[in-house]
């Protein structure tokens, strides 16, 4: 628990909006606020999250009790994305797992979702894996985020090829998860 009360301004960083548009929440009955003996807004912390629950708009970690890692596994085989994703669980980590099946999907998605790690296939119909590894390390809100190239058609071309478009590392399926515990 990093504060118990948030002014608008933190507000508004924390969450990427214009001050004012925080104000309209409060003044609008949307988001409890109180007001101190000097005038200025303050939010209480359960409150924000409360608010931030109600309308589906994500948490972000600081507000957390208990930040989760994401990771966020974009692969077109479903029956392997949800094998991998039950893999990760089972480990008895604080994992908070996504799968897109596309990487045109992922991309749309990508900068709500702001994975620790993303586990990225590179052989997908449409978009491949390497050019959705190039955009994501283009954007900079998100080019920070570790990206495992996984294959099952795995040799040291593609590995290479992995790298250069961004990846932080490139595995053989089926994965071997003690390979990506220091990429999160």
């Amino acid at each position: 628990m990093e504060k118990k009360y948030y002014t608008i301004e933190n507000i508004s960083t924390m969450l990427g909006v214009h001050p004012k548009t925080v104000v309209s929440w409060i003044d609008g009955g949307k988001l409890k606020g109180f007001k101190t003996p000097g005038g200025w807004r303050r939010v209480v912390r359960e409150d924000l999250i409360e608010f931030l629950e109600k309308f589906r708009m994500p948490i972000p970690d600081n507000l957390r009790d208990n930040p989760k890692k994401r990771i966020l596994i974009i692969d077109d085989d479903e029956d392997y994305a949800y094998l991998l994703k039950k893999e990760l669980e089972d480990q008895d980590k604080d994992y908070e797992i996504e799968i897109i099946t596309s990487g045109i999907e992922a991309l749309l998605k990508i900068g709500d979702l702001k994975p620790q790690l993303i586990l990225l296939d590179i052989f997908m119909p449409g978009l491949d894996g390497f050019e959705v590894c190039r955009k994501i390390k283009e954007n900079p809100n998100i080019k920070n985020t570790n990206i495992v190239a996984i294959t099952a058609h795995f040799d040291p071309e593609v590995k290479k090829k992995a790298l250069e478009a961004g990846a932080s590392d490139c595995l053989s399926k089926p994965v071997d998860l003690s390979k990506i515990e220091k990429y999160i």
